[in-house]
């Protein structure tokens, strides 16, 4: 197996990632992670990928990782990230060509996923959904009329403390008495812990990052409703998961999903919470997703 952390050098936009490579690759998994952490966190579940003779490719979104300008914050829109993923599949074929190629969404990498082939349509052979979902339409204007104000207000480069006690905070709530301000992630404490020791983990986002993710999110509902994904998709989620159960987030993205026909399964893993590759469910939901990467094959 190879590892390699190098950059993808873009104008106007350099890109670091990370590759899991092994000898005789049989196809490609590239990894959008979430808000508030980073593509090295991804190194357990690629050593699993790549023991299934899986290539695995993550990169760090604007505002994330060790190497960005600004933790946290994302000054133009949300495109930004979202085309990225153009760049990070030619960096795939350059690497190793010709492969069937999945790709994996966690939490916000899921928004992104979905607005990067809504408006592509790439050649990719399958779409993961991890701890995905969304609120409910007067929610999220709501959510967008005040962040306008805290842009107007704060600016865009400020912490938004607002939305992190919106979000993260009410997040938390559900598992009172509460051992951490993230316990909502995992029901492992250890895991829970790795993640607050990290210092490149659970920043509190600023109003440019909210305005971005806020203005994608207005709109996806309708844009999933319309489109017709021409490969299939996996939606995976904890049960206990507040993003993905968040006043039926995961049930409204699965009736937009049917409107069109798209060909969708969804697994719900009992007692895990948002980070299904990351909590008790850890080994089944990589099983199954290997299971259902090996039924595209």
């Amino acid at each position: 197996m190879q590892y390699l952390a190098d950059w993808l050098e873009q104008e106007n936009d350099d890109i670091h990632y990370r590759a899991w490579l092994v000898a005789k690759p049989k196809a490609w998994l590239l990894i959008a992670h979430g808000l508030a952490e980073h593509s090295e966190r991804y190194e357990r579940f690629a050593q699993y990928f790549n023991q299934q003779n899986i290539n695995v490719l993550a990169w760090d979104h604007i505002g994330h990782g060790e190497h960005c300008e600004q933790l946290g914050h994302l000054d133009g829109p949300f495109t930004q990230m979202s085309e990225r993923i153009q760049f990070i599949l030619e960096l795939r074929e350059s690497i190793a060509p010709n492969l069937k190629t999945f790709l994996l969404g966690h939490s916000m990498g899921s928004y992104i996923a979905l607005d990067y082939c809504i408006r592509n349509n790439p050649s990719i052979d399958g779409l993961i959904l991890s701890g995905s979902g969304y609120n409910t339409k007067p929610m999220i204007l709501a959510a967008t009329l005040i962040n306008k104000t805290l842009c107007k207000i704060k600016g865009k480069t400020a912490k938004s403390e607002f939305f992190d006690e919106l979000t993260f905070s009410a997040f938390n709530k559900p598992f009172k008495p509460n051992r951490s301000a993230f316990d909502w992630l995992s029901s492992k404490t250890e895991e829970v812990d790795l993640y607050l020791q990290d210092p490149l983990c659970g920043f509190i986002p600023t109003n440019g990052m909210w305005s971005g993710l806020l203005s994608c999110l207005s709109s996806l509902d309708n844009q999933v409703q319309n489109h017709h994904f021409h490969f299939p998709i996996l939606l995976q989620q904890g049960e206990f998961c507040c993003n993905a159960h968040l006043k039926g987030g995961v049930d409204r993205l699965k009736t937009s999903l049917s409107k069109q026909n798209n060909q969708f399964e969804s697994l719900t893993y009992p007692n895990a919470r948002h980070e299904i590759f990351n909590d008790v469910s850890a080994q089944d939901a990589m099983s199954d997703l290997f299971n259902w990467i090996g039924n595209q094959l």
